[in-house]
């Protein structure tokens, strides 16, 4: 072996023969290092100059110039994986590349074997040591790369490395791997023109060390991806080959699309007009005259009634804001999928005039994105004009296939999704920077924001904790609010603690429809006029035994009746009691636990019958029975409702839904000539014991209260004009009403369990973004992140399918009931169609007690019936529930069924019996 010292040559001829990847397959291929850092280094230079948005730049920037953190993202994506430069990372890879090994021995450097070496060392870890211990690098720009698969390592580097089997960086020959790292350090400075590491940037910021982080991420896996940056043949490998031409074609196959260029510095009523095809109201007006005279990104809080416009007015808001303040694109938070998906189609046909000019990427961001038939059809029309890299011609909107991964939704340019989506910002999670780089770019719209119970708002705060940080403007839209969480929101943003001082004034206002926004540190506020007639909405209690009577009369004259229960039994239950009850009653029941065809069917027939258009003929007779989801994503119209008692602000919600649309006098019933609200009650004031599960008994009585403050079983409410009154009423405090105790013993609970995977806030970090995700365990994965931001329990979702003559098919009235082949993989459209078969599972069979038992039954039953299934990427995770010719089958101890009319039904197979 040839005797090395310091100041060789053979460094550098070594360092050119380290790998940072390999071919899977017997191939002889593979990837130098030194080939993978410039490829990332290129990109992320890319990156910065076209596809980051100025407002990124100017965080990044906060503290530095511009050039100079431009040549920095250059030097973290020519040493970010410094780490593999270590014996235990080489002997892993070239185990099976013994011509490599055989370079390397003969210039000075023996690679042992894999199993030396008792526990590995994580090469990001690694990367992180060697440019703190070895290269002298700043620590904030040593953090980036420790973070570069995802974590950020936590406390002392040293010490952290300690745990692991140090011989793997070495293996016995400092002198050589120590001259290896100094060679990788000092090859990136010159190729980014810094000096030495003396002139590398200092200071730099955790905000900006976060967008780094994530930019860099973003960067590692393009260049990982061998259809753009392919692996070479040993053979034709030369150190002295220039491989600047990897990048120019790698990113002109990619063709990622641009930064949003918003153009709109101000709206005018045309400009306003030309967008939407109407005028705007004065809701609309209200928010379009504050925006005129915004100096700073902001929160921006819209308070108004329901069916107002504050969509329009959000998006119209969001355009200024973006070219003002230079953002390059659009989140938009809804509370459920359902929600989510109902606004999909008018944010795109929203998001194409803006990408008239320049190529745009589209989103949907939800665990059943590819099952919403609106978002499918537009994927594939955008595939259908692309090249064979799956991008489009380079001015259109698009879906684009690299942002279809779950954890790049975000980085799109327009993202419409569940807010878990954004409310995972906040959350201690492995990538958590790559959702921060999504967001910290865009303007943030959070709709219905009045769903959300404590344990989500713990989230939602630090989310804003962190966007205010950044200076991203966000839009809050609500129609009901209690005074005390706006002041909550605001706070948040600002960053401005809580005390006991005595609250300002745009704390304590109840003016409605109300905008609230900030200016700097500065909250300005305007009460907006409506021009409108105030809507009087008579509020009748009655009793469980009541609610058939009441429906009978108004079927009887020709009415349109809403039912909205707050359980699905009670749905179900209720629905079979009207069917065959009411004569000449057509009755659609609509709830959570039906299949995605059959749900997405249903609520376009209610759309069709009750929707905006629709005419009395269409109405007449129809009883539409639900549950929560009637309160949330449909656009559409009662004459009367009947309604469990639910919080105050939900109340508001569900009211909103009769007469929501003008109509003249003969096409209502004379008896419905005014809103009709029968509001259901227990016997002698007892609360029914699902709706207490669900919302608590305080709240519950807090609006009883109100609605009985009358010795009338008659109360008016007027729309908008009581709706701060009553929401503020609500929510006020009262340890004299039943429940209290309870109440504010489960907000404090609920809170504090939030704190478990919390985010730290910007003053927990120590200056730079190590110890972000400490002591937790940041792998879950999606769809537990998604359940840990709103305090779910384990969810149990399986696909529907049924036995039929022998054969497995779909349901009889799904896909013909054609039969399912489960002793194959299906192709991509049909596990497709197999997908959108899929419920969720009722909370019986989700208890802590006795979730694992259903898993495994599930598991058991699958794996017997579709054990090809477990090779398909798509499939090989779900569970199917396998119904019988009858469309039932037995669950740990429940009897399940299955219709088109009533959904996914249980009970107990002792009360079968009976």
């Amino acid at each position: 072996m040839k005797d090395v010292n310091k100041n060789s040559c053979e460094f550098k001829y070594v360092s050119f023969w380290l790998a940072a990847k390999s071919s899977d397959l017997k191939e002889e291929n593979w990837l130098p290092l030194t080939i993978h850092l410039e490829d990332t280094a290129g990109v992320m230079v890319w990156l910065w100059d076209r596809w980051l948005s100025q407002a990124e730049r100017k965080i990044v920037c906060d503290s530095c110039d511009e050039q100079e953190i431009k040549r920095l993202c250059r030097f973290l994506g020519m040493t970010h994986d410094i780490g593999k430069a270590t014996a235990v990372f080489q002997s892993r890879i070239l185990e099976e590349k013994p011509e490599i090994k055989e370079h390397l021995r003969t210039h000075g450097l023996e690679i042992c074997r894999v199993n030396k070496f008792t526990k590995n060392i994580p090469h990001a870890l690694a990367g992180e040591y060697i440019l703190r211990e070895y290269g002298g690098c700043p620590r904030e720009i040593a953090a980036i790369v420790g973070a570069h698969h995802g974590k950020p390592q936590s406390g002392n580097v040293r010490e952290a490395i300690c745990k692991y089997d140090t011989s793997g960086l070495c293996n016995g020959r400092k002198d050589m791997w120590h001259g290896i790292w100094e060679w990788y350090i000092d090859r990136a400075l010159k190729a980014c023109c810094f000096a030495s590491k003396d002139d590398l940037p200092k200071g730099i910021s955790t905000q900006a060390q976060i967008i780094l982080s994530g930019l860099l991420i973003m960067a590692d896996w393009i260049a990982s991806n061998q259809h753009y940056f392919p692996l070479i043949d040993i053979d034709s490998y030369s150190i002295e080959k220039n491989n600047n031409d990897r990048l120019q074609k790698a990113m002109e196959y990619l063709k990622l699309p641009y930064t949003w260029e918003a153009g709109k510095f101000n709206i005018d009523e045309d400009l306003f007009y030309d967008c939407f095809g109407f005028e705007p109201n004065a809701v609309q007006k209200a928010v379009l005259e504050a925006a005129a005279d915004m100096d700073n990104p902001g929160i921006w809080i819209l308070e108004a009634q329901m069916g107002v416009g504050k969509t329009e007015a959000a998006l119209s808001l969001a355009e200024i804001m973006a070219a003002r303040f230079e953002l390059g694109g659009l989140f938009f938070g809804l509370p459920t999928q359902a929600t989510a998906n109902g606004i999909f189609r008018r944010i795109l046909d929203w998001a194409r005039k803006q990408s008239e000019n320049t190529k745009n990427a589209i989103e949907l961001a939800h665990g059943d994105a590819e099952m919403n038939e609106t978002y499918r059809i537009f994927e594939e029309e955008s595939n259908v004009d692309s090249d064979e890299s799956g991008s489009t011609k380079d001015s259109e909107l698009t879906v684009h296939s690299w942002f279809n991964g779950r954890k790049r939704r975000l980085l799109a340019n327009f993202v419409v999704g569940t807010v878990d989506q954004l409310l995972m910002a906040a959350l201690k999670q492995k990538h958590v920077t790559l959702r921060h780089l999504g967001l910290a770019g865009k303007v943030i719209i959070i709709d219905e924001v009045h769903a959300y119970d404590d344990y989500m708002n713990v989230y939602l705060d630090r989310v804003l904790n962190w966007l205010g940080s950044y200076g991203v403007p966000v839009i809050i839209l609500s129609a009901t609010l209690p005074p005390s969480r706006r002041s909550d929101l605001v706070k948040s943003y600002l960053n401005t603690k809580s005390g006991k001082k005595k609250e300002e004034e745009w704390e304590k206002t109840s003016t409605y429809p109300l905008l609230t926004w900030t200016n700097g540190s500065e909250v300005r506020q305007k009460p907006i006029k409506v021009a409108e007639e105030p809507r009087e909405v008579l509020i009748f209690r009655i009793s469980d035994d009541e609610r058939l009577e009441k429906v009978k009369e108004m079927v009887a004259a020709g009415g349109c009746v809403g039912v909205i229960v707050n359980t699905v039994k009670r749905s179900q239950e209720f629905a079979k009691e009207i069917k065959n009850s009411v004569q000449n009653a057509e009755v659609l029941l609509l709830h959570a636990g039906f299949l995605m065809p059959d749900r997405t069917e249903l609520e376009s027939k209610i759309l069709d019958r009750i929707g905006k258009n629709s005419t009395s003929e269409q109405r007449r007779g129809l009883v539409v029975v639900g549950t929560q989801v009637l309160e949330q994503s449909l656009d559409i119209d009662f004459d009367v409702m009947i309604t469990d008692l639910c919080p105050m602000d939900l109340l508001l919600q569900r009211i909103g839904r009769i007469h929501r649309h003008k109509r003249h006098k003969h096409q209502r019933p004379a008896q419905a000539s005014l809103p009709l609200c029968y509001v259901v009650m227990g016997k002698d004031g007892e609360l029914e014991k699902g709706s207490k599960l669900i919302y608590g008994e305080w709240i519950l009585n807090q609006t009883k209260k109100l609605l009985q403050k009358q010795n009338s079983p008659l109360k008016k409410i007027v729309l908008p004009t009581d709706i701060p009154k009553l929401v503020q009423c609500a929510y006020k405090e009262d340890n004299s009403v039943d429940g209290f105790e309870e109440y504010k013993l489960d907000q404090k609970n609920k809170k504090n369990k939030a704190k478990t995977y919390l985010l730290r806030t910007l003053e927990e970090c120590d200056g730079t973004i190590n110890g972000l995700l400490n002591n937790i365990d940041s792998n879950l994965s999606e769809a537990q992140a998604s359940a840990t931001v709103r305090d779910g329990a384990a969810n149990v979702e399986v696909i529907v399918l049924a036995k039929n003559r022998g054969d497995i098919c779909f349901l009889p009235w799904q896909e013909g009931g054609k039969p399912v082949l489960n002793n194959a993989i299906p192709s991509k459209e049909e596990e497709r169609t197999i997908m959108r078969q899929r419920l969720r599972l009722p909370k019986a069979f989700c208890r802590a007690d006795n979730v694992d038992t259903t898993i495994k039954e599930l598991e058991k039953r699958t794996l017997e019936s579709f054990g090809e299934w477990q090779t398909s990427p798509r499939l090989r995770y779900e569970l199917i529930l396998l119904l019988d010719e009858n469309l039932e089958t037995e669950l740990c101890g429940y009897r399940l069924r299955y219709s088109q009319e009533y959904g996914l039904e249980y009970n107990r197979m002792e009360e079968d019996k009976k």
